[in-house]
C-alpha cells in the first residue's frame, strides 16, 4: 500500500518544505559511523548525479543501454 498525502491540507506549504530542509540537514549533521564519510537523505544522490550532468553537460548511461538508442532506427 502507497499513502499519498498532500501537505496543503494540514499545513502551509512553505512551512512543510522549511521544517523538511531543517530536519534533513539535521540527518545529514548527525554523528558519522566509523568508516562513514557522508550521510545522505533520499534525493540527495539525485541532486548530485543532477549537478554532475548539468556541469559536465553529459548524462552517464549503462553502455548496453547506449548501444540500444544508437541501434534504433529513427
Amino acid at each position: 500500500m502507497i499513502l499519498v498525502l498532500n501537505p496543503a491540507f494540514s499545513t502551509n506549504l512553505n512551512s512543510f518544505k522549511k521544517e523538511n530542509k531543517k530536519l534533513a540537514d539535521k540527518i545529514r549533521k548527525s554523528k558519522k559511523r566509523k568508516g562513514t564519510k557522508v550521510i545522505l537523505v533520499p534525493g540527495d544522490r539525485a541532486m548530485i548525479a543532477r549537478n554532475k550532468n548539468l556541469k559536465s553537460g553529459t548524462v552517464d548511461l549503462p553502455s548496453a543501454l547506449w548501444e540500444k538508442l544508437k541501434n534504433l532506427d529513427i
